[in-house]
């Protein structure tokens, strides 16, 4: 073994093994956020990736191995702790997703699942009365309309919270936190910083690093409901998924409405890109491997029509979700519409999952990494295939770079 600026690169002995019924004589393995067959890419660094070979190699056949195994030790750590008798209050953390954006959301629930797992502490929070989950079709299930719970059948925070002869103050576990930051009279966490414990992954499970990590918490945290599990199998079917190219399908992610008001507004990211960003960012894609179709997941007719143009000069095959895309062509935050009641949550959220579920299913990635439903969809589909696929982030983020400005701020904040 060698170590070479922070990276492992393991020399095997030349045998011959076999990997999915691929002969292979050498394997690698890279330590932490690196990855690639020869352990070049980092996903705090690189916003592409262009493995040689889509199918495993020596090098991603044990990262494979490795990603599944660490992640069947991982569900059994989260569900021993959330899946004991009489909904056990005292151990447990709570926070709050109220004011957060659908895709910002998920990424806050795992940052507390992952804060919580440092204290040996459960995570609580408001499931049954979810913003997104509020709409006929749920019939009050709430977030559990979408996704299973890690607690239980009948364990609402209301029921976790009454099982506990506690008060809130030392449920919550944050006590430390709350006093290094003269906050004490917070009941339910809000914000990163009294999180701070999440940032990085755990001592046993450091060697995987940080997109392995969060990653892996958020796949648990999302685990697919029989009800959206049924909206995936209706979206394929209308718009003709193409189950015989399942090999080659390229997934975009083109996010505009509310997305670029959020980035004309931040002094740090990205206005959003032109269409013609992503079409080239697809034909170095397509020029690289042998896809037969493109899955678009936008709220933009413009995106739309570009891409029939360019699918259909190429010959691939376009596919995309047939909604009324004008309920997003404003300027005010979707998540405050919806608070409000201007917009139908169950086409906002509907929509939202089936595009991020059907990005998870395609081989690679094209989108924007300053998007958090771009980072989700990479984090869904590396988790599934068990290693990195290949993606271009046409804004120039990194996936790591949301995590690492938040540690910057974390970090600001608590100087402050």
């Amino acid at each position: 073994e060698e170590e070479l600026e922070g990276r492992m690169f393991r020399r095997c002995a030349a045998r011959e093994d076999v990997c999915r019924e691929e002969k292979i004589k050498a394997s690698c393995n890279c330590t932490g956020d690196w990855f690639g067959d020869d352990c070049n890419y980092n996903f705090m660094v690189n916003s592409s990736y262009f493995p040689v070979h889509l199918k495993n190699t020596p090098c991603s056949c044990r990262r494979v191995s490795e990603w599944y195994q660490a992640r069947r030790v991982l569900e059994a750590q989260i569900f021993s702790l959330h899946r004991t008798d009489g909904c056990n209050a005292r151990d447990t953390v709570e926070i709050s997703l109220d004011g957060k954006a659908l895709g910002a959301q998920m990424h806050f629930l795992a940052l507390g699942l992952s804060a919580a797992l440092r204290k040996q502490r459960a995570l609580v929070f408001d499931e049954d009365r979810w913003l997104y989950g509020r709409h006929e079709n749920c019939k009050g299930r709430g977030r559990r309309c979408f996704f299973l719970s890690l607690f239980p059948s009948g364990c609402s925070r209301d029921s976790i919270l009454a099982a506990s002869n506690s008060s809130i103050s030392r449920t919550r576990g944050w006590e430390a936190e709350l006093q290094s930051t003269k906050e004490t009279h917070i009941d339910v966490i809000t914000t990163a910083r009294h999180l701070r414990e999440g940032l990085l992954p755990p001592p046993a499970f450091s060697h995987l690093g940080l997109f392995w990590w969060r990653s892996s918490l958020l796949s648990i945290l999302t685990r697919k409901s029989f009800y959206l599990e049924s909206l995936l199998r209706e979206a394929k079917a209308s718009m003709g998924w193409p189950e015989e190219e399942r090999r080659g399908i390229l997934g975009v992610h083109v996010r505009r409405g509310d997305s670029c008001l959020h980035a004309a507004m931040s002094a740090s990211r990205p206005l959003c890109m032109p269409t013609n960003l992503y079409l080239n960012a697809i034909a170095t894609m397509v020029s690289k491997y042998e896809f037969t179709a493109i899955f678009l997941a936008t709220d933009s007719k413009e995106a739309i029509e570009g891409m029939t143009r360019f699918a259909r000069k190429r010959g691939l095959k376009l596919v995309y979700q047939r909604f009324d895309r004008d309920v997003f062509s404003n300027s005010f935050f979707i998540e405050h519409m919806v608070e409000n009641g201007f917009l139908e949550t169950q086409i906002v959220t509907e929509s939202t999952l089936v595009d991020l579920f059907l990005l998870a299913e395609c081989d690679a990635l094209v989108g924007g990494f300053s998007s958090q439903l771009s980072r989700l969809a990479l984090s869904l589909l590396a988790t599934r295939v068990g290693k990195p696929p290949p993606f271009i982030s046409v804004d120039g983020y990194s996936w790591g770079r949301h995590a690492l400005e938040e540690m910057w701020e974390v970090s600001q904040e608590l100087l402050h």
